[in-house]
């Protein structure tokens, strides 16, 4: 055999090796907590334009002092589809996390621990009056204002559920037996709330 030939032969081993890979790898993201974890920004996004929309609704229907209301059903079903979302298990997930480590008298804390709340109290709303815009635009901005104070490092904790998730839903009992651990958390220190 030639150099040539041998080399090419060599090369075409790499090249469906190197494509096996890539479709593994590919199958694997797709069909693992990844895209949830992705989706989580996403989701995120559009649940803030959804309260502020809601929100600047709310303030027109009081600023022009209007008797009938102005519709938000798409805002409200943006709000009812993020809750029911994984998306909405990972948020409802961190606040537990931040509202259970705060002291009782922590405004912050607080806010965290009746975020769902306020977010299933959204979600179930029908607008028939005007002081149900109104209604809505408060629950929104309580909802917007602590959902705007997840920095870069909040954002990754709200994100690691949905990133390890298939995991974590393992019927394996060795893996269930396992606390569920942040990724921020000290050692030592476990959130038993979630496993009992």
């Amino acid at each position: 055999m030639r150099l040539d030939t041998i080399l090419a032969i060599v090369a075409l081993v790499i090249a469906v090796l190197s494509a096996i890979g890539t479709v593994r790898a590919t199958y694997q993201v797709a069909r693992s907590g990844f895209r949830a974890s992705e989706s989580v920004l996403t989701d995120l996004a559009t649940l803030l334009a959804a309260l502020r929309s809601i929100a600047t609704k709310g303030a027109i229907v009081m600023g022009e002092g209007r008797t009938t209301p102005i519709p938000i059903d798409t805002e409200l079903d943006t709000v009812r589809s993020f809750v029911t979302s994984t998306s909405g298990l990972a948020l409802a997930l961190h606040a537990a996390e931040v509202g259970s480590a705060g002291a009782p008298d922590d405004p912050r804390a607080g806010a965290w621990r009746i975020l769902r709340f306020h977010l299933t109290n959204l979600a179930a709303m029908q607008i028939t009056s005007s002081s149900d815009n109104q209604a809505a635009a408060r629950f929104a901005l309580d909802i917007e204002r602590t959902v705007s104070t997840l920095d870069k490092e909040a954002i990754k904790s709200v994100r690691y559920p949905m990133w390890c998730a298939q995991i974590r839903l393992c019927p394996s009992f060795e893996v269930r037996s396992e606390p569920y651990r942040s990724p921020h958390q000290t050692p030592g220190s476990v959130n038993h709330s979630l496993w009992g």
